[in-house]
């Protein structure tokens, strides 16, 4: 079961909230036990990934060897498992827990560039490997390939988000560097090198775009002025 829903505490502020962006359910909803649409869902961020926000039976996650697993975003890896794995999966907008933010924690904890890239990185890889293995043992996952690879493909977005808009912070011999070392770690993972060549032309295609729409305003900008 899960609470889309929770109050937000920093410092003397409290306010109830959820994700941004995010299509909460007005009552109590059991999701479809359907995996190829569950699958779609997860890919277009359609389930929410905290796990404080969540009831699970302890039989389940003890028969499905669920755990977390020592690495940042280990919540959402967590959930994606959840969502492919359980039977059924029910959705409420009750507000049934407190959220306390605290900014030394590890995920609001200010690292230095290098740091932050190769800490997303080593998530990612072991993220992958382990939802990776994980689907193959799920006998519908076994047999359809375009839905496992909608549920990896949502871990590989969520996951290089947090690393790659910090690419430009720092000079290109220095990120040479850690690309070439993270790629070594890599290099006989040839499903998710692949999904990073096609996440790196889909974010390329995106700042060309951007680029375009930026010169297209400044020649609006300059023929409103002249």
């Amino acid at each position: 079961m899960a609470c889309e829903k929770y109050c937000e505490i920093h410092g003397k502020n409290i306010r109830v909230c959820g994700y941004p962006n995010f299509e909460f359910v007005q009552k109590p909803t059991l999701v479809s036990d359907d995996l190829a649409e569950r699958a779609l869902d997860l890919n277009k961020k359609n389930f929410v990934y905290s796990p404080w926000s969540k009831f699970i039976y302890r039989n389940f996650l003890l028969e499905k060897n669920l755990r977390f697993l020592n690495m940042m975003g280990e919540d959402a890896l967590l959930t994606w498992c959840l969502v492919c794995s359980a039977k059924k999966y029910i959705r409420i907008p009750n507000v049934t827990y407190l959220y306390r933010i605290h900014d030394q924690s590890q995920f609001n904890r200010k690292d230095d560039v290098p740091n932050t890239i190769k800490k997303w990185m080593d998530a990612l890889i072991q993220g992958f490997t382990y939802l990776d293995n994980f689907l193959n043992k799920i006998k519908f996952f076994q047999t359809h390939l375009e839905a496992k690879y909608l549920v990896l493909d949502a871990l590989v977005k969520e996951f290089t988000a947090y690393f790659i808009p910090i690419y430009a912070q720092i000079p290109v011999y220095k990120l040479d560097k850690i690309i070439r070392q993270e790629l070594e770690n890599i290099q006989s993972n040839s499903a998710l090198m692949a999904f990073l060549l096609s996440r790196m032309n889909v974010l390329s295609v995106h700042l060309i775009q951007r680029e375009q729409t930026i010169q297209q305003l400044q020649v609006q900008l300059k023929q409103i002025k002249s």
